[in-house]
């Protein structure tokens, strides 16, 4: 299997755990990093069906074929343009064996956040750190860019401080997060016009897209010659 934005290996050690041997490429060193860490704690033979790579997945290009190319959790939301789009439908198309597939989700476009006021923003409920266990408070807002297509994403996060200093001022992290919002008929266009049948399903078990709430999985072959 080949996938493209495998970050830490949220989806390459169940793969490869499973017994599948899988190439995993992301643009991030530092998840690389991660994922080669994780990777460390499994068995040999686990290890040993994981390859990772740093790789643009509008320009990298495998050597070999694969059965299944895969970008899961809205990797192709960082695609932010048709031309991005079309590069990286090539490549993969590319690297598809006879009858493989390039399976993909992304996000359905939710008014909340295509209308949301840019001004205004969201409370969400605090998380706990990991390793400290200490209570982050955090908020976003949205901002559409409705000729581009594209979803800011702007995160701020801060530490819950204690009652004593609640008076005091307190760091933030701000993260800033472009989406480009892919619409299922735009989609299922692009992906013919690059040469692809299409099927969409409102999630990776298969059920029908008229089913679907928040997101839509893209099934994806080389159409043959001569099909329509």
């Amino acid at each position: 299997m080949l996938e493209y934005g495998c970050g830490s290996g949220r989806v390459t050690l169940p793969l490869a755990l499973g017994g599948h041997a899988v190439l995993g490429v992301d643009v991030s060193p530092v998840m690389l990093a991660r994922l080669r860490q994780r990777l460390k704690g499994l068995s040999p033979e686990v290890r040993a069906l994981v390859e990772a790579k740093r790789g643009d997945m509008r320009t990298f290009q495998p050597a070999r074929k694969f059965g299944l190319v895969l970008a899961t959790f809205n990797v192709v939301g960082h695609l932010l343009t048709f031309q991005d789009m079309g590069r990286f439908l090539r490549l993969a198309k590319a690297a598809l064996s006879d009858q493989a597939e390039l399976v993909f989700d992304v996000p359905l476009p939710a008014a909340e956040e295509t209308e949301a006021d840019p001004d205004e923003r969201l409370r969400l409920p605090p998380l706990r750190h990991p390793a400290s266990g200490v209570l982050v408070e955090h908020d976003e807002r949205y901002e559409y860019d409705r000729a581009r297509q594209v979803l800011l994403v702007e995160s701020d996060h801060w530490l819950r401080a204690p009652r004593s200093q609640r008076a005091g001022s307190q760091d933030r992290l701000t993260t800033r997060l472009l989406l480009r919002q892919w619409f299922p008929r735009e989609l299922e266009s692009l992906l013919t016009y690059e040469g692809f049948s299409v099927a969409l399903t409102a999630d990776y078990t298969g059920a029908p897209l008229a089913l679907a709430e928040d997101m839509l999985v893209v099934h994806a072959k080389r159409r043959r010659r001569g099909a329509a």
